[in-house]
């Protein structure tokens, strides 16, 4: 389901929409359908234990195909957050055993933790309006979110992340063959990556159409923090565990470009961090970044050919500015979003972000030939 394709990081099928078709299913199809209304009730908690009751047995003692078993686990994903991240009601430190047993089981089916992250919350959470045309806004709508009064804020917010992942795609392909040594010039992917990085950016720019900076803070980021010493009942040896929010930084797409454009970031506690934040990811995203930073680290990196062969500095340079503007964008998108509303403010995933993004963008632009 996550190998990569002309889709890039994006599923190869469409998502799974519902899971209605099975009877044992639709008690936790209505649960999550009315995320939004038990949220703004203040009564998820009470109406998930009563509803979810028989619904972790059987999912926990059946086999199902992954696409299946990825579509539960983004049920359990969303309850849990929803359980943990109500508002308006008291904080919780304990996961009930009818969310987190099989919340971790199918964590473990998947390779991922047992929180929300970007795979759940973009790559596997869209529909397509009309099949036969592409993945881009107005083609696309969320299968799933909490906000019932800014329901467009949140839904736009996701949708431009699955858009930016549509854009990537064409450079993500090529590079998928590149690494597999098959014959593509250098320059060929070149011209990939800086177009992919072109329609990212358009996409970006867009953020704000249909994402209130207000509504985001108020409504759309509370539910995607992190876990901080949460009990999951019945797991871990009932020991409390830390998991990291769902953040942008769970996406393969920044790693796998730098990786091929020869850009290593220096040795921090900002890449260690994201190297923790590449267990939130799908295996098979892992190892294609991991693979990318081989060839750059055994000089094969696309910086390395065009500074060897002394050709296509100037298409280099070009997709690093884009690359520089992403970041920059994202920055931007970070101040307007986060730091106006808050004092100290630190990102979903738990981290001083702006310094963090700071230090990105300026050790990008140590990269261009001059």
């Amino acid at each position: 389901m996550w190998e990569i394709t002309s889709r890039g990081f994006l599923p190869e099928n469409n998502p799974v929409h519902s899971l209605e078709f099975e009877p044992e299913f639709q008690d936790i199809e209505y649960l999550t359908s009315n995320i939004p209304e038990f949220l703004e009730k203040k009564e998820f908690r009470k109406n998930a234990i009563s509803i979810l009751n028989d619904v972790g047995l059987f999912c926990c003692k059946n086999e199902f195909p992954i696409e299946v078993t990825e579509k539960l686990f983004k049920h359990y994903c969303y309850i849990a957050s929803s359980y943990v991240h109500a508002p308006y009601v008291k904080h919780i430190s304990v996961l009930p055993k009818e969310i987190s047993i099989p919340l971790v089981h199918l964590a473990n089916k998947v390779s991922r933790h047992p929180i929300l992250s970007y795979s759940c919350y973009a790559l596997n959470n869209w529909r397509l309006i009309d099949p036969e045309l592409e993945i881009k806004l107005g083609n696309i709508e969320l299968q799933q979110n909490f906000s019932l009064n800014h329901k467009k804020d949140e839904d736009w917010f996701i949708l431009v992340h699955v858009d930016i992942e549509n854009s990537a795609a064409k450079a993500i392909s090529v590079l998928n063959d590149y690494r597999k040594d098959a014959f593509i010039p250098p320059l060929e992917v070149l011209k990939s990556v800086h177009d992919s990085l072109i329609n990212m950016n358009q996409t970006m720019n867009r953020m704000p159409e249909n994402c209130s900076e207000d509504f985001y803070f108020k409504a759309v980021r509370p539910f995607i923090f992190s876990f901080e010493n949460i009990v999951y009942d019945g797991c871990f040896e009932n020991k409390p565990q830390t998991f990291r929010g769902e953040t942008g930084a769970q996406s393969a797409i920044v790693p796998s470009l730098i990786a091929a454009l020869g850009i290593k970031h220096g040795d921090t506690m900002l890449t260690k961090h994201l190297e923790v934040m590449r267990e939130y990811m799908p295996i098979q995203h892992r190892k294609f970044i991991s693979d990318l930073e081989t060839m750059r680290d055994n000089n094969l990196s696309l910086r390395h050919w065009v500074v060897k062969q002394s050709s296509g500095e100037e298409l280099y340079n070009h997709c690093l500015e884009e690359l520089l503007k992403f970041r920059t964008k994202h920055l931007e998108f970070a101040i307007n979003y986060i730091q106006k509303k808050v004092e100290n403010p630190t990102g979903t995933g738990g981290t001083p972000f702006i310094p963090w993004l700071t230090q990105l963008r300026d050790e990008t632009d140590e990269y261009f030939l001059r």
